[in-house]
């Protein structure tokens, strides 16, 4: 009997022992099976005390409130209350190298007459940087990789803001960002590292056009076709280019999508990408009207991924149905052979609506046409070609093999 109490005394503090784990300094980190909430764990260190780190709810005379970002309101998180101090605000926790992500929702509090941004660190390296998102705007999905992270720290600036809060914040096992379905990542679902623009300019899924005094949701629409998937940028009276890099992590092949340019602009626009600051793809020009041009480019090994669009002549570019693929590469490979016309060129002599594919295009009775290619008696309905009237003495375009063929 004596020994069935020891026995059980020793399991339990077997058990305890493995549940806490003590950091450096001789705080616990308190290791819960697969998901632990952030607020739940002590903080090692924080840019300010407790009085301004708030955990689940605001104290607002004496009554807690619920932190409520855009029309949403959340019992779980932390949050700064920064009114009439600094610029700047964090908390750090030693995650003991135990979680492989961490998961949640950043946005500004209704309390606040501004905007705020967060950016989380990982053992000094950022990992992560939100958009500065103004009082208002529904929360923005966050969704960073933290495997192999001792301490991490949330970090908050709060130049032209007071109350930043981070809610529904989960460190987890066994699941890591961005989540790969049947190979497949779509670039919206991708927690972006940084933009050189940030909201209302950066656009995920769908414009959000202004009418009668409300905000209303508009699908993305290129040429004739309209698209509830991708990214775009608003840069109507703003700059000449803007971008949105991305931390891909070297784990995928491909990128595939299509490119164009808004039915909302009346000019043109285009995109280039870059892997790891070397330029991997440049799209021709496409004006309003032109159809989505198809976009395919490998990535393998590309651990920082930028998306750039050249906006000198134009406002709304659009990247639809952008998707990050693991075990696709371009250009794809029939039989051992590829058209010319499948492959995605990297620079040309002229831009739409001088070089074309697998068609001409022409104008009848104020409508475009598609015209089949015709050498001598042969018609051809792929291919490439130029449309050179009134144009200068040569053309040409460029493609980007990767020693392939």
């Amino acid at each position: 009997m004596k020994l069935k109490r020891v026995l059980s005394f020793f399991t339990l503090f077997f058990v305890l022992i493995t549940t806490i784990q003590f950091g450096q300094d001789g705080r616990t980190v308190y290791s819960l099976p697969e998901n632990t909430y952030l607020s739940d764990l002590q903080y090692l260190n924080s840019s300010y005390n407790a009085s301004y780190l708030k955990l689940n709810n605001w104290i607002v005379n004496g009554n807690k409130k619920l932190f409520k970002i855009g029309t949403q309101e959340y019992e779980n998180g932390i949050a700064f209350d920064m009114y009439n101090h600094g610029n700047y605000c964090y908390a750090e926790y030693n995650i003991g190298q135990m979680y492989d992500s961490i998961s949640g929702v950043f946005g500004t509090d209704d309390m606040d007459t501004g905007k705020n941004q967060m950016i989380i660190y990982g053992d000094g390296k950022e990992l992560y940087r939100s958009m500065f998102a103004e009082k208002g705007r529904e929360a923005i999905p966050v969704q960073v990789n933290v495997k192999g992270i001792q301490i991490l720290r949330i970090y908050f600036d709060t130049s032209y803001g007071d109350y930043p809060v981070f809610s529904n914040a989960v460190l987890q096992v066994g699941t890591t960002y961005p989540a790969i379905v049947e190979g497949k990542t779509k670039l919206s679902d991708v927690s972006h590292l940084s933009s050189s623009y940030d909201s209302p300019f950066y656009k995920i899924n769908n414009w959000v056009v202004t009418s009668g005094g409300q905000n209303i949701e508009k699908k993305f629409k290129i040429g004739t076709q309209e698209y509830d998937n991708g990214i775009a940028f608003s840069m109507y009276n703003q700059g000449n280019y803007c971008y949105a890099e991305y931390n891909i992590g070297q784990m995928y092949d491909s990128i595939s999508g299509v490119f164009g340019t808004d039915d909302m602009d009346t000019g043109k626009n285009q995109m280039i990408i870059y892997g790891d600051g070397k330029e991997l793809y440049r799209s021709m020009f496409t004006e309003k009207g032109r159809e989505a041009i198809p976009v395919n480019v490998n990535i393998k090994g590309v651990q920082v991924l930028r998306i750039y669009f050249d906006t000198s002549y134009g406002d709304y570019p659009v990247f639809a149905d952008a998707v990050l693929q693991v075990g696709i590469t371009y250009p794809a490979i029939v039989d051992g052979k590829t058209k010319l016309s499948d492959v995605s060129h990297l620079s040309s002599s002229y831009d739409s609506p001088f070089y074309e594919i697998n068609n001409w295009v022409v104008t009848s009775g104020g409508q475009n046409i598609e015209k089949k290619f015709k050498i001598g008696t042969q018609e051809y309905d792929n291919g490439i070609a130029f449309s050179m009237y009134n144009q200068g003495n040569y053309c040409y375009a460029e493609y980007n093999i990767g020693q392939m063929y």
